[in-house]
């Protein structure tokens, strides 16, 4: 397979812009942007505080051995990070549908806001899905077990590397928590997000389990708060 490819380029987000740090190889910046709707005061707030909780939850992620992003500096609106070399795993699940099993290199894979990718696809092609999504499950059960949330747990904000390995990224509206509805919002955000691969959400679960252990509640508390939000929208 031909190494990744990482695209020098400053990506912009909702809330952060992302650029490589001149002069430090691999390493990346993701500064968190002044929104001018907000009194500057509080804006300020908000950015230093989320700021402030990635970087945490970063560090927990590398204590746990949860395969993520290393946090290498951490300034007030800012912080420093390892690059993840790999593939969205959205845009291989979009090659698969299409029946190419790779991605375009004409398009190269955002990695949520941490760095672009491009590769040939011919070890992520080769890559079985049933493998995939119980690699998923078991990073999202490693990081509810470590009392966290992500906060959008889909393929966009996973990476898919040599031989299958799986990454997450990007903890920006991740938190602390120990409550299993945050836990099973994840655990469906991911479902959901992966609706035409349903025939795969029985490995999402098995990974998931595997961690989590089998009498965990999280699976069917995701199916009741799935149910409920289908009620409350049929009314």
């Amino acid at each position: 397979m031909a190494k990744s490819k990482i695209c020098k380029k400053a990506l912009r987000g909702a809330e952060a812009i992302i650029t490589p740090v001149p002069g430090k190889k691999g390493v990346l910046t993701k500064i968190r942007l002044e929104k001018k709707y907000r009194i500057k005061e509080i804006d300020k707030l908000i950015r230093e505080r989320r700021t402030r909780s990635e970087a945490k939850l970063l560090l927990k992620s590398a204590q746990e051995g949860i395969p993520a992003p290393r946090l290498l500096k951490t300034g007030k609106f800012d912080i420093e990070i390892s690059e993840i070399e790999g593939v969205m795993l959205n845009r291989f699940l979009e090659g698969r549908m299409a029946g190419t099993g790779e991605t375009s290199m004409k398009s190269p894979a955002k990695t949520g806001l941490k760095t672009r990718a491009k590769t040939s696809g011919e070890s992520q092609g080769e890559a079985d899905l049933g493998s995939i999504f119980i690699g998923a499950g078991d990073i999202c059960a490693k990081i509810h077990k470590a009392g966290m949330c992500h906060g959008d747990y889909t393929p966009a904000n996973l990476i898919l590397g040599k031989a299958g390995s799986l990454s997450v990224i990007d903890f920006g509206l991740g938190k602390f928590t120990d409550k299993r509805e945050d836990f099973a919002t994840d655990y469906l955000t991911f479902l959901k997000s992966t609706k035409e691969f349903s025939a795969y959400h029985a490995d999402f679960e098995k990974g998931y389990l595997a961690i989590a252990g089998e009498a965990s509640p999280i699976p069917a508390l995701a199916q009741k708060i799935d149910k409920r939000s289908r009620y409350m929208q049929r009314d």
